[in-house]
């Protein structure tokens, strides 16, 4: 008698665990947390040398020997790097302050949203116009030196910066109707918590509201950085041209050294400006162009790790450009220490020299006599 016998056998296998969306980019969770407390350890003191930089740098352009034109856009390029520095200052204040619990209260979000978000991003971006503004300024007194006093940014700078700043603080608005700051009950501990809401407007009209926000940095971003390395690329050359044909030819009172300067001081400022700008807003141009790439994404870690070294380089740039202007301008140096010691209580240095103009009247090469 064949009998048959059916064996079942069960595989017993243990519940297979989801990996969630964010944590299967490049970078995983772990890598970014301790880049970000790394990078947090490095922001006080770069906070802090920016805010004192800033002012140095607007407080030595404002004075009367430095008064021009030129300086008159260093001083509100200046000016708008101390605001960017100003708001980093309060934004990671209150995160000190609230803890843990700071991205879930409704102060700090309300001041992430309306002065990290909104007004930093105006204020930053007009950082970046100014910075194209003067770069057109200096390469109009290289070009034109015998009609630059006619163009209206050389012949009006304030005019021209308050409509730069307040045409970049209307035209991103866009950026503070985008959230709304609500609450919500905590289904573990019942409290009232925070956080931020789509508003019926962004939902609304969600393609306009991209198109604008991308037009935003096509017009303050993109144009301003490339106009930037495009108008100093063009004083580069023309001070060379000048500089042979007074090989030939002596007609300037201005020796050759001050051309180099002008060369290696426009050539610096520029590099660093576009470089350090490169992370953030690579990155953002990146997030607007690739569905994987953002927040709740699939490189949802790559991308806050890239925008927050992006924030490291721009407290770095806020550095940068008074670095720069004392290493490359003895008149800078000399206004500098003059102040300097005067408010120390010592005797200024003597430097005995003449101050001469950024832009004087008796040469072709009119632009930064004291760099």
């Amino acid at each position: 008698m064949n009998a048959t016998t059916n064996v079942t056998v069960l595989n017993k296998t243990a519940p297979r665990q989801e990996i969630s969306l964010i944590d299967s980019g490049l970078v995983s969770k772990e890598i970014f947390q301790a880049l970000h407390s790394n990078i947090n350890y490095s922001m006080y003191p770069l906070t802090f040398v920016g805010f004192v930089f800033c002012v140095f740098g607007a407080v030595v352009y404002s004075t009367k020997s430095m008064r021009s034109p030129t300086s008159l856009y260093l001083v509100a390029l200046n000016l708008s790097e101390l605001g960017n520095v100003v708001i980093s200052i309060l934004q990671e204040t209150l995160g000190v302050m609230y803890g843990q619990k700071a991205t879930s209260t409704y102060v700090y979000l309300t001041v992430q949203l309306y002065f990290s978000i909104y007004l930093g991003a105006a204020v930053r971006r007009t950082t970046y116009c100014l910075t194209c503004l003067l770069s057109a300024e200096r390469c109009i007194a290289v070009v034109f030196p015998l009609k630059s006093k006619h163009f209206k940014i050389v012949k009006n700078p304030v005019i021209t910066v308050m409509c730069v700043t307040t045409a970049s603080i209307i035209f991103h608005v866009f950026v503070a109707i985008k959230f709304n700051v609500v609450s919500y009950q905590s289904l573990i501990t019942n409290e009232t918590l925070w956080k931020f809401q789509f508003t019926d407007f962004y939902l609304t009209n969600k393609l306009e509201y991209e198109a604008w926000s991308i037009s935003s940095k096509v017009v303050f971003v993109y144009t301003s950085l490339l106009g930037c390395l495009i108008l100093n690329f063009i004083v580069v050359i023309t001070l060379r041209r000048h500089s042979k044909a007074r090989e030939d030819i002596v007609a300037t009172n201005i020796p050759r050294i001050n051309d180099l300067r002008i060369t290696v001081t426009v050539l610096v400022s520029t590099f660093l400006l576009v470089i350090f700008a490169l992370p953030s807003n690579v990155s953002s141009l990146l997030q607007n162009t690739l569905s994987g790439y953002g927040t709740n994404t699939k490189e949802h870690y790559l991308y806050h790790t890239i925008m927050r070294i992006g924030k490291l380089c721009e407290l770095i740039s806020n550095c940068v450009g008074f670095i720069v202007y004392m290493t490359l301008s003895s008149q800078f140096r000399k206004v500098f220490l003059k102040i300097f010691c005067q408010c120390c209580g010592r005797k200024s240095p003597d430097n005995g020299m003449k101050t001469t103009s950024l832009h004087s009247e008796n040469t072709n090469l009119s632009i930064v006599s004291k760099f």
